[in-house]
């Protein structure tokens, strides 16, 4: 949770204010875990990433049918940690094999609404689906691709 609080601090000095430090707890970080939706990367033996792989998401893909994707959320890097490569790719390739291992077809995940994320995500294979209102003012584009 230190590793996503560290990320959320960073974002809302760059002006993003997607995430809240305050969401970020012991009790979130203990159903994550338990529930094995919470997955981390590691450099050198040092935390440098994490991400949830989840089984549903009623609150970005209520209108999809349950049981027929695996969802990101939360992907994120430690801030100022360089990793050659990066560490976005590796970490959605492995969200992408397991969602086919588990035999579901669509591996989808939200994002804000920024150009350079989009692009990213368009250039590593998914298909933008719509911009979705979640909250009066909180719009995300969604994003799915096909196992």
């Amino acid at each position: 949770m230190r590793l996503l609080r560290e990320v959320a601090v960073y974002r809302e000095g760059k002006g993003q204010f997607r995430w809240n430090k305050e969401w970020f707890t012991l009790e979130a970080a203990q159903g994550w875990i338990e529930s094995g939706q919470l997955v981390s990367a590691r450099q050198d033996g040092e935390m440098v990433g994490v991400m949830l792989f989840q089984s549903e998401d009623q609150r970005f893909w209520p209108d999809r049918p349950q049981g027929e994707a695996f969802f990101v959320h939360r992907l994120a890097r430690k801030p100022g940690v360089r990793i050659e490569g990066g560490l976005a790719k590796p970490m959605l390739d492995w969200a992408y094999a397991e969602t086919k291992r588990l035999g579901r077809p669509w591996l989808r995940l939200d994002c804000a609404p920024d150009d350079k994320l989009c692009a990213i995500y368009e250039g590593w294979g998914f298909d933008r689906i719509d911009l979705k209102q979640i909250e009066p003012d909180f719009w995300s584009w969604r994003w799915e691709k096909h196992t």
